[in-house]
């Protein structure tokens, strides 16, 4: 698949935020879920620069979000598309995120931050390179789950492109 990315607009933020429903356990992605999370997502001002929209093959199939942190950090959180998640899709789409970032920011390390019964994201970031680097409670969606922090280091990030 090609994946062409571009700045997140209004009417696919919408489209997303209200829209886009994950099944079983994975609706704790759904950005209704979070009423925070909601409002940054479909409210311009505090979406900022900072969203992007994932075109593969001229359809719209993700999302992410790049969050620049101390020393040349990336934080990036990101959602495919409800019906293309489980399809062996996530490498591609990561990579292609992966050179976005590389290509528009001064990067030296990639951090995900994972819900940690999220067993299928985790297989995916290993196989991409991330490791585990720490992991913490988080009060989200009305509770507190366990969250993973993954990272990609510079040597990892070089000879993945």
């Amino acid at each position: 698949m090609n994946f062409e990315i571009v700045s997140m607009t209004q009417e696919n933020a919408q489209i997303i935020a209200d829209q886009w429903k994950y099944e079983g356990i994975y609706s704790f992605y759904d950005l209704s879920a979070d009423p925070e999370d909601y409002q940054e997502f479909v409210n311009p001002d505090l979406r900022g620069e900072r969203y992007f929209e994932v075109y593969g093959d001229g359809r719209l199939v993700g999302f992410f979000v790049v969050e620049p942190g101390e020393d040349r950090e990336i934080e990036l959180g990101f959602g495919l598309k409800p019906e293309l998640c489980g399809k062996g899709l996530g490498k591609d789409f990561l990579s292609a995120i992966e050179s976005y970032v590389m290509n528009h920011y001064d990067c030296k390390t990639m951090v995900l931050w994972v819900a940690a019964f999220n067993k299928r994201a985790i297989r995916l970031y290993q196989k991409c390179g991330y490791i585990q680097t720490a992991e913490e409670e988080r009060q989200t969606n009305g509770d507190t789950y366990r969250f993973l922090c993954m990272k990609k280091n510079p040597v990892s990030l070089q000879s993945h492109f």
